[in-house]
């Protein structure tokens, strides 16, 4: 056979295999495509809200996706810092038209392990080691426990596919031929632009990544040979970069001149996400059979199952380590890998190295130097480095595959090696069946999806929650009904919110008066602001046409306020949800 056909079955072998262990590895996603979702709710209804809001905002409101004013109504928010990952959006537009906003979510997720899976692949190739080793790396760092922990909800980190992509492109850019000035950049920059537009965390990593890599090369070139062969290409890159993701850092920037000092000193601290040291070597509670088993351990780790879920497997590790012990010397590139996931450890391990919950101050950490940075200390979360730990796990463990197989004589006999490398690999990162839920929506919100707009829902409970900082009470499946009635809510949730903003809304003598009857205890700056007009001017000025109560707030002194002193007509209730409409006009 040719070779070029002969490569490309290789690809698509490739990648229909990877495809395969998608589905079979996250059972039973593929199989509820289009009524399931990953996860148990919370933070999945942001990003399903993600994906509608830029399908609305660019093909029917025509407006930027970086700023709604459907939620917070009416002050309105920048999605400037928002987890809004807009490459997805941009993809899911057309997978929406084709299969629905559900499956469109789904589909994306499978193309992520997928496409993490064949990147691994191809970078590990491109490093010279055999395909059957590079397609080991490829699942080490596609299916590992980070991967599914995160898929409980937070679908921006799931972008990983552009990370190894990345790093073979800087490969490649390093490596190629002096007349090639302009392929290499550009595809470095394409590729750090899908990277900036999937996850702020993950660009902070591949800027971080490209350093060390230039350190890298700087050490074995040379400074003046770096300097004249691979600093061109590298500015030429970052600048190419730098032009297409202009537009957003501008936007950023305009943001910033009205947040204070919230974000240019960070809000809230990192000790509770951090990577504990035990966590790298305890399988993940999702295992399907040793989750159980370790639940005593993994209750002692901070942050939840997202957060703290950082296992890299038994397997990986120890062939990882036999590469740094046996190859770094013959190995350029084992010894780049090998700096790489010291430098990424550490980083995950944040301010301080933490032991099965306890921290062990008087060892300070290099991730001193981003708390201590502003607008850095934003990235609050240093456990997520452990995606590029698995990332350079995945290429070590793949060298030492790589030696290993080609001392098996036989084919048999290294096909066998090769499988049960592969499925032991994949049965310590094991989490089948996968959680998944079914988003039901309350039937009154399809009701109100029939009528014209624009108007404004109001919902009990209310409330406003950027991550950080939360006034009153706001249920993310909110979220997920606006996608189904499509109108304008008075709360919200996104990632990062001025105070002011907040502060702002719940100090509306309407939505005050709800917040106090449902409970909230208001900040002193809330407490003294006294606003002008009553709550019904502000019902009016809000346009709210419909307030919905839901339990257990159904049966509570805030129905009582709406139903006996707001101009309202109760049109149902049904499952703890009772709905009245708003019989004031607008501007009466």
């Amino acid at each position: 056979m040719h070779p070029k056909p002969r490569a490309l079955l290789e690809h698509l072998g490739v990648l229909g295999a990877y495809a395969l262990l998608a589905v079979l590895l996250t059972y039973p996603l593929a199989f509820r495509l289009s009524t399931h979702l990953p996860g148990d709710g919370g933070d999945t209804n942001i990003f399903v809200w993600n994906l509608w809001w830029i399908k609305k905002a660019l093909t029917e409101l025509r407006t930027s996706p970086f700023w709604t004013d459907y939620l917070f109504y009416p002050e309105g928010v920048s999605l400037i810092f928002h987890v809004l990952a807009p490459f997805r959006g941009l993809l899911g537009i057309p997978l929406q038209a084709l299969f629905g906003l559900v499956a469109a979510n789904n589909l994306m997720l499978l193309l992520s392990f997928t496409l993490s899976g064949y990147g691994t692949y191809l970078l590990i190739r491109s490093l010279g080691a055999h395909r059957h080793a590079a397609f080991i790396g490829g699942i080490i760092f596609a299916f590992c426990p980070y991967k599914f922990a995160h898929l409980l909800g937070h679908f921006d980190l799931m972008s990983t596919e552009w990370l190894p992509f990345y790093a073979l492109a800087l490969v490649k850019l390093t490596d190629s031929p002096d007349k090639d000035r302009i392929g290499p950049p550009l595809r470095c920059a394409g590729l750090l632009l899908l990277i900036a537009l999937s996850s702020h965390y993950y660009l902070f990593y591949a800027l971080i990544f490209t350093g060390l890599f230039a350190a890298y090369r700087m050490r074995t070139r040379g400074f003046q040979a770096f300097w004249k062969r691979d600093r061109r290409g590298l500015a030429t890159a970052l600048g190419l970069f730098l032009i297409g993701y202009g537009p957003v850092l501008v936007l950023a920037w305009i943001e910033l001149q009205g947040w204070r000092l919230e974000i240019t000193h960070g809000r809230g601290g990192v000790t509770g996400f951090q990577a504990d040291l035990l966590a790298f070597i305890t399988p993940s509670p999702l295992h399907t059979l040793l989750g159980p088993l370790v639940e005593p351990i993994n209750v002692r780790f901070k942050g939840g199952i997202a957060e703290a879920t950082v296992f890299v497997g038994y397997l990986p590790l120890g062939l990882a380590l036999v590469a740094i012990a046996t190859l770094r010397r013959s190995e350029p590139w084992v010894r780049f890998w090998s700096l790489s996931l010291l430098a990424f450890f550490l980083l995950s391990l944040g301010p301080f190295p933490r032991i099965l919950g306890h921290h062990v101050k008087p060892i300070l950490l290099p991730y001193q130097l981003i708390m201590r940075a502003p607008i850095l200390n934003n990235f609050r979360v240093p456990s997520r480095f452990d995606i590029m730990v698995m990332l350079c796990i995945a290429v070590l463990a793949a060298f030492s595959c790589d030696r290993l197989l080609k001392r098996v004589e036989g084919g048999v006999r290294r096909a066998l090696v090769f499988l049960g490398i592969a499925l032991t690999v994949a049965f310590e990162f094991l989490a089948i069946p996968f959680p998944t839920f079914s988003p039901s929506v309350p039937t009154i919100y399809e009701r109100i999806a029939s009528e014209p707009g624009p108007f404004t829902v109001l919902q009990v409970p209310l409330g406003w929650w950027d991550g950080i900082r939360q006034i009153g009470t706001f249920s993310p499946s909110f979220l997920s009904y606006q996608t189904v009635h499509e109108n304008k809510i008075v709360g919200g949730y996104i990632s990062r919110v001025p105070d002011a903003k907040i502060q702002a809304l719940a100090a509306r003598p309407l939505l005050r008066k709800i917040l106090e009857l449902q409970g909230t205890n208001l900040p002193p700056d809330i407490i003294h602001d006294q606003p002008g007009g009553t709550p019904i001017d502000d019902l009016a000025a809000l346009q709210v046409r419909y307030i919905i109560i839901h339990a257990p707030f159904s049966r509570a002194p805030v129905r009582d306020y709406v139903e006996g002193t707001l101009p309202v007509e109760k049109i149902s209730e049904e499952n703890g949800v009772v709905a009245f409409r708003v019989t004031l006009q607008a501007g009466k």
